[in-house]
């Protein structure tokens, strides 16, 4: 191997991404491959760590093992600079004292970084953590409460190549009204293509920007009684090619943006509740571009989203309403916590097909952050 060209290294090594251990001891083999295994090792901790848990699972990492590494960070910085991706997530929420000083130190090393998952740090304000970096990340998980958004909105500013953003904004129930939410400047992440958040997320990174993808997340105050029109997002609502809508709370009714979907392709509609089924489905026959639909579980509630008796005659009278569906996926077992299990129909099919959530959600209704 010692003799192998570095181009025919690479290709080999790719092929050991996931496998932690053999990767450790190619570092100690020898000098000539260490620089390649070293590559790999520390490009992204999370990815490594995802080739030993189920496709759908959280992925958690010990709170010594995260300080181990974000210390040999911090320690090396021709190690620091190798790292694509991070996840603080567990390592906040594992230890209530968490080493700020450290995450701060190690985030300035990591130049190159591409994507990060970031949590609270206690009350303490997290976007000050970020200050003094310069990396130019693509994905962003930002989970901090009670933020300083107008420094949020500032740092923002600075990161021209982030394509992907989860933020959840303005918890108060008063920020579910566009009267009540200023949006952010235009120079804020103006690249940006996939958004995940609540109401107040999108009312601020929404405007003036092509979002293609979007996963709104209601919050609690985010009831039918509360939402106002948004007809001031039209245009915006007309980009999007994927939608998933709702979560753990009961969202607002689809009738709400229905007539702004004109582009739509895929749609996920979550916890839609018995009393409200007709009319929604009444509004996703209006999505005429519409080619993929999926029909998932309320995250809280393992109650059917749609009945037994009269599912096949609903999933008919679809693709007879709509020329360019594909396939429909309706969720009809919750196995354990996280793993469903869904019927697929398609199209010119007469019996559906059983599937497993990750091949539904994974890649169009769930981001698997950092690659």
């Amino acid at each position: 191997m010692l003799c192998l060209p570095p181009e025919l290294l690479t290709l080999i090594f790719e092929h050991l991404i996931e496998d932690l251990q053999t990767l450790r001891s190619l570092c100690c083999t020898a000098r000539h491959i260490r620089p390649e295994a070293e590559r790999l090792l520390y490009r992204n901790p999370l990815a490594i760590a995802r080739s030993t848990s189920k496709p759908s699972s959280r992925i958690v990492l010990s709170t010594k093992r995260q300080i181990q590494f974000l210390t040999t960070i911090v320690e090396t910085s021709r190690l620091a600079k190798l790292v694509h991706a991070f996840n603080c997530d567990s390592l906040v929420e594992d230890n209530e004292h968490a080493p700020y000083d450290l995450v701060k130190s190690a985030l300035k090393e990591m130049v190159n970084l591409k994507s990060l998952i970031f949590r609270t740090f206690s009350g303490t304000p997290a976007v000050e953590i970020l200050a003094e970096c310069s990396f130019q990340l693509e994905e962003l998980n930002w989970q901090p409460v009670g933020e300083d958004e107008q420094a949020f909105e500032k740092w923002l500013q600075g990161q021209k190549e982030l394509r992907k953003l989860a933020v959840w904004l303005g918890t108060k129930p008063e920020d579910n009204t566009s009267a009540s939410v200023q949006p952010f400047s235009e120079v804020s992440c103006p690249n940006l293509h996939h958004l995940e958040g609540n109401r107040a997320s999108i009312e601020r990174l929404f405007p003036s920007r092509k979002v293609e993808s979007l996963f709104w997340v209601p919050e609690l105050g985010e009831n039918v009684g509360r939402v106002d029109s948004m007809g001031h997002l039209a245009s915006e609502f007309g980009n999007l090619r994927t939608l998933s809508y709702g979560a753990y709370f009961r969202r607002p009714p689809l009738s709400l943006i229905v007539d702004y979907l004109i582009s739509l392709e895929r749609l996920e509609l979550v916890g839609l509740y018995f009393d409200e089924l007709n009319l929604d489905l009444d509004d996703v026959m209006k999505i005429i571009n519409l080619r993929e639909l999926v029909i998932s579980f309320s995250h809280s509630s393992r109650r059917l989203p749609v009945p037994v008796d009269g599912r096949a005659e609903m999933v008919k009278k679809m693709f007879d309403k709509l020329l360019l569906l594909e396939t429909v996926d309706v969720a009809c077992e919750w196995v354990m916590i996280d793993e469903w299990v869904y019927q697929r129909w398609e199209r010119g099919c007469d019996m559906p097909t059983m599937i497993k959530e990750d091949p539904v959600r994974s890649g169009r209704f769930r981001v698997n952050w950092g690659g």
